[in-house]
C-alpha cells in the first residue's frame, strides 16, 4: 500500500508540474512575443507620423535612430505605397525585400498589423503601420528576430525544470512522510482488528482528537471494541449465573425429593407407625407443594424474561389494591404480633396489570412480615404527575449492603435458615424485579442490619388524573 500510494502521489505531482511548466512556458512565450510586437507598433506609429510630415526620407534622423533599434534588436524598413523598400536598415536582411501584397491587403483602409512570421528566411515578430493613414503613402515596418526571445525562453524553461525538479523532490519527501503516517495509522487499525479477533476486547486505539475519516474510523473501532467487551462480560456473567442457577436448582430440587424418597421408603418398609402416618403425609404434601411452587415460579421467571407474559394494563385506584393486600396478610401479621397498616391519602391512580402488581405487593409484604419479629410493616403509596410510588417498609432484621445487592438473584436467601423454615424458594424477589421491569418501572431497596428494610417501587403514570380513576 505504501508503494501504491507513494507512486500515485508522485505521478499526480509530476504530471501537474510538467503540465504547469509547459503551459507556463507557452503562455510566457506568447506574452513576450505579443509584448514585443506591441512595443514595435508603439514605436512605428510616431515614426510613420514623422515620415508623413517629411517631403523625403529623413536619412539623418533614421541613422540616429538605428543605435536605439539595434540595442532592442529591432530592424526598420520603410516601403512606398507600392510596397517597394525605400529604406532598409540593419544586417538581418541580406537584400531589400518587397512588402507582400497579402500583408498590404490586411492593412487596407489604414489599419495596423502586428504578429509573427517568416521574414528574410527567419522567424520574426513584426509591426506594420501605414504612412498617411487611409491615403497609404507608404508603410513603416519594424521587425525583430524571435531567436533572442527563444533564448530567454530556453533559460526560463531550464529554470522551470529546475524549480519543478526541486518541487518534485520536496513533494517526494512530503509524500513519503504523509504516506508513512497514513500507512502507520491503517496498520494500527489492522493490528487492533487482529487483537480483537484474538479475543483482546480491552484493546483501544489512541485517538487524541478527530481530524479526519481515519480518526473517525478509530473512534468507531473503539466503540465496537467497547461493546464487544461489554458483550463478552455479559456472556461470561450470564454463563456464571447459568451455572449457579443449575447448581441452585439441583440443590433446591434435591432437598424435597430426598425427603419424599425417604418417607416413601419408610412407608414401603413399614417403618412408620400408624400414629405417625397423618404427620408423614402432611410433610410429604408440604414438600410436594414446595416442588410445584418452585416449578411454577421458575416457569414464571422464564416467561417474563422471554417476553411471553402479556400484561393487561388498566387504570385503577391503588388504594383498593393495598387494602386487599393488608386484608389477606393481616392474619399472618397478627400471628407474629406485628402491626400491619396502609398509609394512603385518598385515591391513588395506577396504570398496570393489577393481578401482577397484586402478586408483587403480596410478595414484598409477606417478606417484610417474615423477616420482622417485632414492630410494624407499613405499605404506603402516593402519586406524582409522572409516576406512582409504592413503599413497603418494616422494622425487621434488615440486610447488609452485600445482601441488598444480591437479593434479586435467583435462589438467593438473605437468611437461609429462616427461609428453609418457611419453605421459601428464593425466587420471589427475582420475580418481583422482572415484573416491575416488564411494567417499565423501577424498584430499589434500602436496608440496615437490625433497623429494617424499605422497598420503593415506581411505575410510570400516563397523563390522567384521579378523576379518571
Amino acid at each position: 500500500m505504501f508503494r501504491k500510494v507513494l507512486t500515485g502521489h508522485l505521478f499526480v505531482l509530476g504530471l501537474a508540474i510538467l503540465l504547469s511548466s509547459v503551459l507556463l512556458s507557452v503562455m510566457l512565450e506568447n506574452l513576450l512575443i505579443k509584448q514585443k510586437a506591441r512595443e514595435m507598433r508603439e514605436w512605428a506609429q510616431p515614426l510613420a507620423k514623422q515620415l508623413k510630415q517629411e517631403k523625403q526620407i529623413p536619412l539623418a534622423f533614421l541613422r540616429r535612430l538605428e543605435p536605439l533599434l539595434e540595442r532592442s534588436r529591432v530592424d526598420l524598413l520603410v516601403f512606398d505605397k507600392e510596397g517597394k523598400p525605400l529604406y532598409p536598415s540593419g544586417s538581418t536582411v541580406a537584400k531589400p525585400l518587397r512588402l507582400p501584397s497579402a500583408m498590404q491587403a490586411r492593412v487596407a483602409g489604414g489599419g495596423r498589423l502586428e504578429g509573427t512570421g517568416k521574414w528574410g528566411g527567419k522567424q520574426v515578430t513584426w509591426a506594420l503601420v501605414p504612412i498617411g493613414g487611409k491615403q497609404r503613402e507608404g508603410w513603416v515596418f519594424l521587425y525583430s528576430p524571435v531567436e533572442g526571445l527563444r533564448k530567454v525562453m530556453a533559460h526560463v524553461r531550464v529554470s522551470l525544470m529546475v524549480a519543478g525538479s526541486l518541487a518534485l523532490v520536496a513533494s517526494f519527501a512530503v509524500s513519503i512522510g504523509m504516506t508513512r503516517h497514513l500507512v502507520r495509522r491503517l496498520q494500527g487499525l489492522q493490528e487492533g482488528t487482529k487483537r480483537i479477533q484474538a479475543g483482546e476486547y480491552s484493546f483501544r486505539l489512541s485517538v487524541a482528537k478527530v481530524d479526519d475519516e481515519i480518526d473517525a474510523l478509530a473512534v468507531d473501532f473503539n466503540e465496537m471494541a467497547m461493546r464487544l467487551e461489554q458483550t463478552q462480560q455479559e456472556l461470561r456473567l450470564h454463563e456464571e449465573r447459568r451455572q449457579q442457577f443449575l447448581f441452585d436448582l439441583s440443590h433446591e430440587l434435591r432437598t424435597p425429593l430426598t425427603s419424599l424418597r425417604g418417607w416413601l421408603e419408610a412407608l414401603g418398609q413399614g417403618w412408620v407407625e400408624n400414629a405417625q402416618l397423618p404427620s408423614t403425609y402432611a410433610r410429604m404434601e408440604k414438600e410436594t407443594k414446595r416442588l410445584i411452587r418452585l416449578i411454577h415460579e421458575l416457569m414464571d421467571i422464564e416467561k417474563i424474561q422471554a417476553g411471553k407474559v402479556e400484561l393487561v394494563k388498566e387504570r385503577a385506584d391503588l388504594t383498593e389494591l393495598i387494602d386487599l393486600v393488608v386484608e389477606q396478610l393481616m392474619p399472618l401479621a397478627d400471628a407474629k404480633g406485628l402491626t400491619l397498616q396502609a398509609e394512603c391519602a385518598g385515591a391513588i391512580p395506577i396504570y398496570a396489570d393489577l393481578d401482577r402488581i397484586l402478586q408483587v405487593l403480596l410478595n414484598l409484604t409477606k417478606n417484610a412480615i417474615q423477616f420482622t419479629d417485632r414492630g410494624e410493616v407499613v405499605v404506603r403509596a402516593y402519586a406524582t404527575s409522572s409516576e406512582t410510588v409504592i413503599q413497603v417498609a418494616d422494622t425487621g432484621i434488615g440486610m447488609t449492603e452485600e445482601e441488598s445487592r444480591r437479593i434479586w438473584d435467583r435462589f438467593f436467601k438473605a437468611d437461609p435458615a429462616r427461609m428453609k423454615q418457611e419453605s421459601e424458594t428464593g425466587l420471589g424477589l427475582a420475580i418481583v424485579k422482572q415484573l416491575v421491569e416488564a411494567h417499565e418501572g423501577d424498584i430499589q431497596v434500602e436496608s440496615q442490619p437490625g433497623k429494617g428494610t424499605c422497598f420503593t417501587l415506581s411505575l410510570p403514570l400516563p397523563s390522567f388524573g384521579q378523576k379518571d380513576v
